[in-house]
């Protein structure tokens, strides 16, 4: 029979390669996170982790052995959360990016314990190829606009960083001037010594390459989409067809920009929430 046991902070101890590396360290550390784990006889076999976010609880790890699936272990890890949770109907939120095909059964078994799907196409990750890009008939010929952040100026890039900082403008975790941008294919806008405007691509997200910030500055939309043809065109140069291309949506421009240059692009970051 299947049984659970809330983990003490301090150490994931047999439990730590049934938790995403993340939430076993923030155990290990005695952060404000609440980890359950799941075994048979003495065996481990599944765990459950995640802490308090904006009025829920996130569910930052959820995992059950594969050979003890469908017998009932993970709705006992989440039923007794919610358990947990009753007394101040706090909800439950997971959020999690679909990058391997067995990733695709937690939509029916969220769905089974009463969790609705709440995903927000404006902040989302979005995955294509090089090749279904090229296939758009707006990409092809299309004239380059903009200047790559490899013929810029470092001075130019550590002013765009602090702007950036300051004015809490989309920006990868690196930072604008980070050692993770691919300078080759991102893109600014350069107006008065300035950097206007900028499309960062690095490979932040499955390792592939991301599109991970846009911002139009005073520039607008239209100059944003320009930029993001070009760096398609670049990357369609230095890379094969099938190379891999992540879209990272965090507002209205990069949703439109999405539907705009890549309608074919699939969607594998998903939120549910009960």
């Amino acid at each position: 029979m299947m049984q659970i046991g809330v983990l003490p902070p301090g150490d994931p101890g047999v439990f730590r390669s049934l938790l995403l590396p993340e939430a076993a360290r923030a155990l290990e550390e005695g952060q404000a996170v609440t980890a359950l784990g799941l075994t048979e006889g003495d065996v481990a076999v599944g765990a459950l982790a995640g802490d308090l976010e904006d009025g829920f609880f996130q569910i930052r790890s959820l995992y059950v052995a594969p050979d003890y699936r469908r017998r009932g272990g993970g709705r006992l890890l989440v039923g007794t959360l919610e358990k947990l949770l009753a007394e101040t109907r706090t909800g439950m939120m997971i959020h999690f990016t679909v990058t391997r095909q067995e990733h695709e059964t937690l939509f029916p078994f969220l769905g089974a314990l009463g969790f609705r799907d709440e995903t927000n196409e404006t902040e989302n990750i979005y995955v294509t190829t090089l090749g279904e890009l090229g296939k758009a008939a707006h990409l092809s010929g299309a004239k380059e606009s903009g200047v790559s952040f490899a013929e810029l100026d470092e001075g130019l890039l550590r002013q765009a960083e602090l702007v950036a900082r300051a004015g809490g403008s989309p920006r990868p975790e690196g930072g604008v001037d980070g050692p993770y941008v691919e300078r080759r294919i991102s893109m600014a806008i350069v107006r008065e010594n300035r950097i206007a405007a900028y499309a960062i691509f690095d490979r932040s997200c499955l390792g592939s390459l991301t599109l991970s910030s846009t911002w139009s500055g005073s520039v607008g939309p239209a100059a944003v989409f320009s930029m993001v043809r070009s760096a398609f065109g670049r990357a369609s140069r230095l890379f094969p067809p099938e190379e891999k291309i992540v879209i990272q949506s965090v507002d209205r421009l990069t949703a439109a920009l999405i539907r705009a240059m890549a309608p074919q692009a699939r969607m594998i970051s998903h939120t549910w929430m009960k």
